[in-house]
């Protein structure tokens, strides 16, 4: 039996990979610009729309410059020179303005058209909008400028005796002593549930085996979208504290376990505290008095 194979016309299956391709660049998130090398826009895909606001009919015959801040108006021409050169643009960080007028960051590559002779005949572009990505870097230059020019400058190191090269890779609960190595999981089992701990009291070991006594306060990193990506980690040396604390709970043991009676009074006041074993069955009639 003979079997008839049946293929599409060469110009059909052509022009079904074509509709194929114009689908594909349409539906992109990526914005897909094309553009002749006097920089007039020819073609406007649907991400470009959602990353600018414009519509094709609004752009297309116009100049691409039209997207640029008034300062960045010369950046365009200049690039596309290269292009004309048959140079690749690559990776290349710039400013656009949206149709509402805000700016966007935007990360952009180049590439030259050309005609089946090798000319170039136009340029098209492929941009994607990284402004939540450079306000994530803004803000973490923030914050290593001001731990950077903190008092506290080092403070990590000073704390624990370790260097950043020491630290730096290491999990987290190396500096928590054997018997406590489960506590830092369960803190951070919480921040990734989007909790926030606060002046958590807990014990650490320095680099020489003394233990420390901190507070740690703990917070999620958040992306823009609120996705939690990390935890920032916050730690004081509460030594001095911790001391004062035990202090006063000693001076207290023994104030209230003396067998002389102890009497406070605070000034200009009716408020009296009463101590001593010897008196204790009548505190209670005399706090207040006059």
């Amino acid at each position: 039996m003979v079997q008839e194979a049946t293929t599409q016309p060469e110009g059909k299956k052509e022009g079904g990979s074509l509709l194929q391709l114009a689908a594909i660049v349409e539906e992109s998130h990526d914005a897909i610009i094309g553009k002749t090398l006097d920089g007039i826009i020819t073609s406007w895909n649907g991400g470009a729309t959602k990353m600018f606001g414009y519509l094709p009919e609004e752009v297309i015959g116009k100049p691409m410059t039209n997207l640029f801040p008034p300062e960045l108006k010369d950046e365009l021409p200049r690039l596309l020179e290269k292009v004309r050169r048959g140079e690749i643009i690559a990776d290349y960080d710039s400013i656009w303005l949206r149709k509402d007028g805000t700016r966007a960051d935007v990360e952009f590559s180049i590439s030259p058209v050309h005609t089946e002779g090798s000319a170039i005949i136009g340029a098209s572009l492929v941009g994607r909008d990284i402004t939540a990505r450079k306000t994530a870097e803004e803000s973490m230059r923030q914050t290593q400028l001001i731990v950077e020019n903190s008092y506290d400058a080092g403070g990590a190191a000073k704390m624990f005796g370790y260097t950043a090269q020491e630290s730096i890779g290491k999990n987290i609960s190396f500096l928590a002593p054997p018997e406590m190595q489960d506590e830092m999981p369960k803190l951070l089992e919480r921040i990734k549930a989007g909790e926030v701990i606060a002046d958590y009291d807990t014990v650490r070991v320095r680099k020489d085996g003394s233990r420390i006594a901190v507070a740690l306060s703990i917070s999620p990193i958040k992306t823009e979208d609120g996705a939690i990506i990390g935890a920032s980690l916050v730690k004081r040396d509460i030594r001095a504290r911790k001391k004062a604390e035990e202090s006063m709970r000693q001076i207290q043991l023994i104030v209230e376990n003396s067998y002389d009676a102890i009497i406070g009074e605070r000034w200009r006041s009716k408020n009296v505290w009463l101590y001593g074993t010897r008196i204790n069955w009548q505190k209670h009639f005399l706090l207040g008095a006059a």
